[in-house]
């Protein structure tokens, strides 16, 4: 997924969770061993560890038993380890510095009885001498370096009332150069001398109060200083400063942390909107990629490998462990004519590698390079190549976005309407996401909703039809039985006198002529032929 404003640099990650202790991972530092391998310093409440991958396998030493939580990490030109680290009781801290050479582990406490703002800074001189910057918690807010000299560490201040955990250092082309934050004057500050010796120079590189704790250096091959500081890029070029945005939709820079490789190219580690994200810079382009989400990254660190291949531990604030990433290529479609197009893709559609990426063998206007790009099939010219442009990555083309509400400020989910369809769904069916009485019925476009939406109707039409005529009968019958009678001669035919015995003469009411009552009812008169 692209986080920024230019292509994805397009890496698959693999995720593993290497300690599971509280706080382990508080806050780590990686590099390269001399095979290509990852290694990782970190601390935990129980201790500060180092721990090496091979193959498969990670091998983790307790370097110390000290309850540890910030740490970087530098391995000097034989290869050897060597971690500057906070220790910390609650109530104390120590400053401690420890290194490996031989198989053995020797550990040095720089500063004791202390307090620092949480975060430190290593690096090795072209002698492998250590350097160490740190500022410490005293009423002056002292930014110091500290290195050996004999048997002893010297500390030699910097500067007072700077830093507040916004600074790091970097050492090349044979000078220290930091970078911090002078709280007091509201200033973003480079300062740097000499690695022989001499007093520091100074340089106000921009106001302050952007960093938000987020401020990473390194130097290039050249010895030229590059300061990754909030959403910008600076760095040194011929005694001028430059700087380039870091063109990325996120607000809320938390962490970061930047690498040079030794061809030059920029690497950085961002927990940046409670995600963690890869940035590389190559040509002149910055490319952003997700490789956490879910308010998981911080504390990150970050190193490529020989191959050019990014490797990042980070600290998971949401369950307290150490977690490592590493990036390969997203894809191992060979391109063996190197022309931009996979011999895969090439072979499935010219049975050949013969094509280039500009030819057009379906003469739509579109040549191989934007066919393969956008998967759509060259040989076919009624196979629409439509660019569709989503900046915000909310699944809704821009233009539709704007055409409907005049900005990119509604995301797939919401329902401006109420009309209990989301705008994705008001997208996929082509209906108005302002209108309520616009509804989406196929809402994924495949006609199945429709036609069952049309079955029900249907079926509710039959059974409504049904109902009424049924209501009309059972009134018809209701009203006809309500009707008085009338007597129908030919429905009671005479009685058969051979089957049944008349009865005795009577005089009838009606017609006061002797007559006879009959059946059925015994109320017939068989002389005036009525009912009684």
């Amino acid at each position: 997924m692209t986080l920024g404003g230019q292509a994805s640099a397009e890496h698959t990650w693999t995720e593993e969770v290497l300690d599971q202790t509280e706080a382990a991972g508080f806050a780590s530092s990686i590099r390269i061993d001399n095979f290509n391998n990852p290694v990782i310093a970190y601390g935990s409440i129980h201790g500060l560890n180092y721990t090496v991958k091979s193959g498969s396998t990670w091998t983790t030493e307790q370097v110390s038993k000290n309850m540890t939580f910030h740490t970087d990490l530098k391995l000097d030109s034989s290869g050897n380890p060597h971690i500057a680290c906070i220790f910390d009781d609650y109530f104390t801290e120590e400053i401690k510095y420890a290194s490996k050479s031989g198989g053995i582990w020797t550990n040095t406490t720089i500063l004791n009885n202390v307090h620092t703002e949480g975060y430190l800074s290593l690096e090795l001189t072209g002698n492998d001498v250590p350097y160490i910057l740190c500022q410490l918690a005293d009423s002056a807010k002292t930014l110091a370096i500290f290195y050996p000299s004999g048997n002893a560490w010297v500390q030699e201040n910097i500067t007072l009332y700077g830093g507040w955990e916004s600074y790091d250092m970097a050492i090349g082309g044979g000078d220290i150069h930091v970078v911090y934050e002078n709280a007091s004057a509201n200033e973003i500050i480079y300062a740097s001398r000499p690695v022989s010796g001499g007093s520091w120079q100074f340089e106000k590189l921009m106001d302050g109060g952007i960093t938000g704790g987020a401020v990473s250096m390194d130097v290039d091959s050249s010895g030229n200083p590059h300061i990754l500081i909030g959403f910008q890029h600076m760095w040194k070029n011929g005694g001028s400063w430059l700087s380039e945005p870091l063109d990325m939709i996120y607000s809320g820079m938390d962490y970061l942390d930047l690498y040079i490789d030794s061809n030059d190219g920029l690497h950085a580690a961002i927990f940046v909107s409670y995600s963690l994200i890869y940035g590389q810079k190559t040509d002149s382009n910055w490319e952003f990629e997700a490789v956490r989400t879910e308010m998981d990254g911080d504390l990150c660190s970050v190193v490529a490998d020989n191959n050019g291949m990014p490797h990042i531990s980070q600290f998971s604030i949401n369950n307290y462990q150490l977690k490592y990433h590493a990036g390969t290529p997203a894809s191992t479609d060979p391109d063996s004519d190197a022309d931009g197009l996979s011999d895969i893709w090439e072979n499935n559609n010219f049975g050949d590698l013969n094509q280039d990426a500009t030819d057009d063998p379906d003469d739509d206007g579109h040549d191989n390079l934007d066919e393969y790009t956008n998967g759509t099939d060259p040989m076919d010219s009624s196979d629409p190549l439509v660019e569709i442009i989503d900046s915000d990555d909310d699944g809704l083309p821009d233009s539709w976005e704007i055409t409907n509400f005049g900005d990119l400020d509604q995301n797939a989910t919401g329902d401006p309407d109420n009309d209990i369809f989301d705008n994705l769904a008001e997208y996929n069916a082509g209906t108005d996401p302002n209108d309520p009485e616009s509804i989406p019925f196929d809402i994924d476009l495949d006609g199945l909703k429709t036609i069952l939406m049309w079955i029900v109707i249907s079926v509710i039409v039959v059974i409504a039809v049904i109902v009424l005529i049924f209501f009309l009968c059972v009134k018809v019958i209701d009203d006809e039985a309500s009707k008085p009678q009338k007597f129908v001669p030919s429905a009671f035919p005479p009685p058969n006198y051979q089957t049944q015995a008349p009865p005795p003469p009577t005089y009838c009411p009606g017609c006061g002529r002797q007559s006879r009552f009959v059946p059925p009812n015994g109320n017939w008169c068989d002389s005036c032929g009525k009912y009684l």
